[in-house]
């Protein structure tokens, strides 16, 4: 019982060691325990959490616009004229090949992102469970993370090629 309210406290003690330029404001400016404090601080992660997002929606923005202007630029490269039916054909083909690629790749780093948050579970319930000494501890514990981990290859990095089929079509894979 003890041993499992100090790895709690512990592993509460590092998650709030970490701020955000909001969340110190707060600390700052507000009295401590104070309702007036709490709730800066809610707000501090509100605000946090929307810029984060609002990041991550420009950063995606940026790189559909760097896709299609490699896309543009491939297209031309192939011989077609900016313009034409088979210009955006081939645009479109580029494109959604690329996205695809790009979909799967999102996918499996979201189910590595998964399996790590499982092994880390699993690696709290070894800290739990295992003997009284740290140094005892930590090859069991470090043994079950990778063993959970082990097998689980890393993201895979497509790449979409594609080659000018005929007059007016492109063709494309990834691998």
């Amino acid at each position: 019982m003890l041993k499992s309210l100090g790895v709690l406290l512990i592993t509460i003690i590092l998650v709030g060691c970490s701020t955000t330029p909001e969340a110190q404001r707060c600390i700052d400016s507000t009295p401590r325990a104070s309702s007036e404090r709490w709730g800066c601080l809610n707000n501090a992660s509100a605000e946090a959490r929307a810029r984060e997002q609002q990041n991550q929606y420009f950063a995606v923005q940026q790189q559909i616009e760097q896709m299609r202007t490699a896309a543009e630029s491939q297209c031309r490269g192939y011989g077609f004229t900016p313009g034409t039916t088979p210009f955006a054909q081939c645009v479109m083909q580029i494109d959604t090949a690329k996205r695809a690629a790009f979909d799967q790749q999102k996918q499996a780093e979201q189910l590595r992102s998964q399996r790590y948050s499982q092994c880390k579970l699993i690696e709290s319930q070894a800290w739990l469970s295992s003997g009284p000494s740290f140094f005892e501890a930590l090859p069991q514990v470090k043994a079950a993370f990778d063993n959970c981990m082990a097998g689980i290859p890393p993201p895979p990095k497509l790449e979409v090629f594609c080659s000018r089929i005929g007059r007016d079509e492109v063709k494309c894979s990834s691998r």
